[in-house]
């Protein structure tokens, strides 16, 4: 709300200030609204172009609000009147297959005890049980539900359960063999009310009635209902599932329904918890529920809607990061438009300054002019963007699949502030550009010329610019720039220069002591960046300056040296504002190369037969060096092949350019041409290859991140040497001896089974934390792995303990030794889990790191031992399957207990199918609940949904190309205005309409090739960097290029370009030769 107020001030100041321009002076006011109807199809081109910053940051707010209401949308429907909930667990009181039984008595003491229908309406409990399941009438079998025992009485008390077809279930009405089967389970067992299904308890089966089909929510699918794609349950009477599951008297879950609606019960959980809590930990409280187990009271309904509005935040500030380079190519446009703009009205201007007009008319009129598009670019950006969210997110999510929960939601507050923010944006780039046009010779404005450079004058000092820049300092460039340039009349080189030397400076000495990687890097950019503008003011080359500065930039940010760590002996930290900075000085850097060199790629055209095959040749032995050095590293320099064979793409392009000119003469001319104009207004030219470089750049760097991180997934080790999973739960017959249950069965596929690994699931009673640390233990998975899982193959580690030769003595010494554990790769530095725990001084280098002590407890027996990690498993699998510490049976039972192992690790023999494998193994043994899954199937689903989020973001900042593209059709329509005359002279002395339209269109080749060039080597560069020495060095991924997205992206933003200047080229192509020599 105060973002958007204070943005709807800033509005109103914007709309105030052209008001006031109406009011004061209403004829620069007409003159500059009335260029809108005179240009109609220019004002169009400019409103595009205008509009970018507003749809993105539309598409952001958008997207975050959906994200929001359909995440807190699910949340109230899955967990309905059960606001808060006992948890025994720690954080992860949702995993399925954890359970602390107590006494069901407990919930008629707490009920009369706290129940007042004021804070709190009552309490539910449930006995949740995994089950397998067989539909009599389908023949379907599911291997684990949760079958869940409710009160029937209180449950109705609290609304029920909902029908799927509407209305709400009766459930005191069920009789004991009856049961509600959620909508999921229904799904996936083809069931209907009245069908027959038999319940697999323990071995034991029992016969139950579908009595109707209900939606999925805690009190129908226990933890289930929060997955997307979990198997559902089943809501029966409490007694029967006590009966059926051997637990008379207890239950495992007990929910409590604070009192109002759905919606907004949970705003009072806090003050529930601070009456409850204290009882609970109390020894009368542990009496009433019957257990030593100890026990918090969790916020679960206002956790997921807490949860909800982090991860719209999240979406919202992920989106406008990534559309900083969007925006920053939209500001660059909108200020390029007004320069050409007033370019265009040259000689307009000079008349008007001619008859008395001042530059502040001027102003004044570029102002209202500007206003005008930004108020009508501000609508139609926010519809764009509400467009464009909602096509990436509601469709594309859903189209991918597994997001059937979101919903579309867009609020007002955040269309106000997307449309505010665009339109403010957009007006104070106006106003600093019409500041800059403004500033005209009259009398060479009205002839049409180029200007000449200001003649140097006496120095004189306004005292008045002082005495105003003393106070403005509080805004210290401004009173800068008024004291100095506008007083004592500083050089204004002599004002930016030192300023920029001093920043420069002072952020490399700050960066260690903030521990920022941005400050330094900053530092580090702008001192040469500032020198370089010293160095102009003195007439210094500017080729020569600026080609220093842009190799140099290049060179610090692409280089894979750390220059921080050298400096400082350590690494700075860096985040995302590193990727937005990083692209920003590589756009730069590589800008300045280009326009101040790029009169050489000339050479590539020469006509002369003693040297018209020389460039080629040139070319071409480069392209086939790059190649053949790509080939022979193959995978070897963790993507050092993949960088020469973009190198050859390049090389490759510039060589068949030069072949076509040999081959082609008549477009010798053309190509020329193609190159040297853009090249005569290096502004121009360098705004529009930067707008284009800046999104490519973005989306070059992110699909080679995911397209690595993918690859890692699927290659060699990503499985940990396993080819299925099969899981087992609490109620399961025969799931610790995998082998003998096949022959029991009589199943083919045990003869295919090459290895069996068994491993522990979580217990909710581990805790963990760092051995002599000052941080508290947190809940973690503590595993215990048997002697087979022990004995992994080869390439199964991501990284082992220095001290130990290879994987295999890491292997043997924890299987044999004592108090050595392995972890999975989500616990260590740049890891990812459910948990609160990361070994943040665990960094992998060159497979090697050094021994990381950890102490582990029981938080049930209050038992602990210290173990020493000295491996990292390689599996490349969700942290769901994997996360955890993981022990030999000995050590594990010493602090634990006798492990129940209810995972187990499949290897198969080379001729057997992991996917079939799998469903042969589930078939087989799917009535005593054991469910069996691929592991590259588990890996591919991974997989496809990084890849799904990856693409969706690719798209938003595929939105910026718009702007590039724009660019490139404003400056083709004006670039035939402006050289009519000069298309005549091509004309006369012998150019074809042919050879003129194809400059055209090669000139707009020229400087979008110039963009998505530098935009794709400039990321993938980035990119490699982050894998060989960056943020993701440690995380066992190699770098590799995702060539045909990178051909797709670099295709169609290049044809796109050429579409885009098709029309003007038609356009100069048809100017009669006559009337344009006669055009003034």
């Amino acid at each position: 709300d105060n973002i958007m107020l204070t943005l709807l001030a800033l509005f109103g100041v914007s709309g105030l200030g052209v008001i006031s321009i109406y009011v004061t002076n209403p004829v620069m006011f007409r003159m500059g609204v009335r260029n809108l109807r005179r240009r109609g199809l220019q004002s169009v081109l400019v409103v595009v172009g205008l509009m970018l910053a507003t749809l993105i940051t539309t598409a952001a707010f958008t997207t975050g609000d959906t994200v929001d209401h359909s995440i807190s949308r699910a949340g109230y429907q899955q967990l309905q009147r059960s606001d808060l909930q006992l948890n025994f667990v720690g954080d992860t009181s949702m995993t399925n297959d954890i359970a602390v039984y107590f006494a069901d008595s407990a919930t008629e003491a707490l009920d009369q005890r706290f129940t007042d229908g004021k804070l709190i309406d009552g309490f539910l409990p449930l006995l949740q049980e995994p089950v397998a399941v067989v539909n009599g009438r389908t023949g379907l079998s599911e291997p684990s539900i949760v079958l869940s025992g409710v009160d029937a009485r209180r449950l109705d008390d609290l609304g029920g359960l909902r029908l799927v077809d509407g209305g709400t279930a009766d459930v005191s009405a069920l009789q004991p063999d009856e049961i509600l089967l959620s909508k999921r389970a229904a799904e996936s067992l083809d069931a209907v009310a009245g069908d027959v299904l038999t319940v697999s308890v323990n071995g034991t089966p029992s016969t139950v009635r579908v009595a109707g089909i209900v939606d999925d929510e805690l009190a129908s699918s226990g933890s289930r209902a929060f997955y997307e794609h979990g198997a559902g349950g089943g809501a029966m009477l409490l007694s029967s599932v006590q009966q059926m599951t051997g637990h008379a008297g207890q239950i495992n879950r007990l929910t409590i329904a604070l009192h109002g609606d759905v919606a907004t019960s949970h705003e009072r959980s806090d003050e529930a918890i601070d009456l409850i809590q204290p009882f609970l930990q109390s020894p009368e409280g542990a009496a009433v529920l019957g257990t030593t187990q100890p026990v918090v009271v969790e916020a679960l309904k206002a956790d997921a809607v807490a949860q909800a509005e982090q991860q719209g935040n999240l979406f919202t500030t992920f989106f406008l990061v990534l559309g900083l380079f969007s925006i920053a190519a939209g500001v660059m446009l909108i200020f390029m438009i007004f320069v050409m703009l007033a370019a265009e009205r040259k000689a307009e201007i000079g008349m008007a300054r001619a008859v008395g007009a001042q530059r502040a008319n001027l102003m004044q009129s570029f102002i209202a002019e500007g206003m005008v598009y930004s108020l009508l670019a501000g609508a139609v950006g926010t519809a764009a963007g509400v467009i464009a969210s909602l096509s990436l997110v509601s469709v594309f999510l859903k189209v991918a699949g597994g997001f059937d929960f979101i919903e579309p939601s867009i609020t007002v507050r955040s269309l106000v502030i997307s449309y505010c923010l665009g339109v403010v944006i957009t007006f104070l780039t106006v106003t600093v550009s019409s500041y800059k046009v403004s500033r005209v010779n009259i009398v060479a404005a009205i002839r049409g010329t180029d200007e000449e450079p200001p003649r140097p004058r006496k120095r004189q000092v306004s005292w008045r610019w002082v005495a105003v820049g003393i106070p403005a300092m509080i805004v210290p460039p401004l009173g800068l720039w008024w004291m100095l340039r506008k007083g004592f009349g500083v050089p204004s080189a002599w004002v930016v220069a030192p300023v920029g030397v001093a920043l420069g400076a002072l952020s490399v000495l700050v960066a260690d002591h903030a521990d920022s990687q941005f400050l330094f890097s900053l530092g580090v950019s702008l001192v040469p960046l500032s020198v370089a503008v010293l160095a102009a003011h003195y007439e210094v080359s500017r080729r020569v300056t600026w080609t220093l500065v842009g190799a140099f930039l290049s060179a610090y940010w692409l280089a894979p040296i750390s220059y921080d760590e050298l400096i400082f002996g350590h690494a700075l930290h860096g985040s995302m504002e590193m990727f937005l900075l990083s692209g920003i000085m590589v756009v730069v850097s590589f800008t300045l190369m280009i326009v101040f060199n790029a009169q050489l790629l000339t050479k590539l055209v020469q006509r002369g037969h003693t040297r018209r095959y020389t460039a080629s040749a040139v070319l071409v032995t480069m392209t086939a060096a790059a190649l053949a050095s790509g080939f022979a590293l193959g995978d070897r320099g963790n993507g050092l092949g993949q960088l020469l064979f973009l190198l050859a793409g390049v090389t490759g392009i510039g060589a068949a350019v030069a072949l076509a000119a040999v081959r082609f003469p008549h477009l010798a001319p053309a190509l020329k041409m193609g190159i040297a104009y853009p090249l005569s207004n290096r502004f121009r030219t360098g705004m529009t290859i930067a707008m284009f470089s800046l999104i490519v750049f973005s989306l070059a760097t992110f699909g080679a991140i995911n397209a690595s991180f993918v690859s890692m997934m699927s290659a060699d080790g990503g499985d940990g040497g396993w080819d299925v999973l099969v899981s087992a739960n609490r109620n399961t017959v025969g799931g610790a001896d995998l082998r003998s249950a096949l022959v029991e069965e009589d199943a083919p596929i045990a003869s295919s089974i090459n290895a069996v690994g068994r491993t522990t699931i979580f217990t909710g009673r581990s805790t963990v934390r760092v051995a002599n640390g000052a941080d508290q233990a947190v809940a973690l998975p503590v595993i215990a792995a048997d002697d087979s899982f022990l004995s992994l193959p080869q390439g199964s580690l991501a990284g082992w303990a220095n001290g130990y030769e290879d994987e295999q003595a890491v292997f043997d010494a924890v299987r044999t030794g004592s108090h050595l554990a392995l972890v999975d790769r989500s616990v260590i530095a740049d890891g990812f889990n459910d948990y609160d725990f990361t070994l943040k001084d665990l960094k992998i280098e060159d497979d090697r790191f050094d021994p990381v002590q950890l102490e582990l407890f029981d938080a049930a027996t209050g038992r602990s031992e210290v173990v020493t990690v000295i491996g990292v498993l390689g599996t490349q699998l969700e942290p769901t399957y994997t996360t955890g510490v993981y022990l030999n049976e000995r050590d594990y039972r010493a602090t634990f207990g006798q492990p129940d192992y209810l995972r187990t690790w499949v290897r198969l023999d080379d001729h057997t199918d992991p996917e079939q494998a799998a469903h042969a193994i589930e078939g087989a043994l799917v009535r005593r609940g054991l469910q069996a899954e691929s592991i590259d199937g588990l890996l591919e689903d991974a997989a496809a949904e990084s890849n799904t989020f990856i693409l969706m973001f690719q798209g938003f900042m595929g939105l910026g190309l718009l702007t590039g593209i724009a660019a490139l059709g404003v400056i083709a329509f004006r670039s035939v205005v402006e050289r009519r005359q000069q298309i005549g002279m091509l004309r006369a002395i012998g150019y074809q309409p042919g050879t003129v339209a194809l400059s055209f269109m090669l000139e707009s080749g020229f400087i979008a090739l110039m963009g998505i060039l530098s935009g794709v080597v400039g990321g993938m560069v980035i990119a490699h960097n982050l894998f060989s020495s960056g943020q993701f060095a440690s995380s066992g991924a190699e770098f590799a290029i995702p060539w045909g997205e990178v051909l797709l992206i670099a295709g169609a933003s290049f044809a796109m370009a050429l579409l885009m200047t098709w029309w003007p080229s038609r356009q100069a192509a048809a100017v009669p030769v006559a009337e344009a020599l006669r055009y003034e």
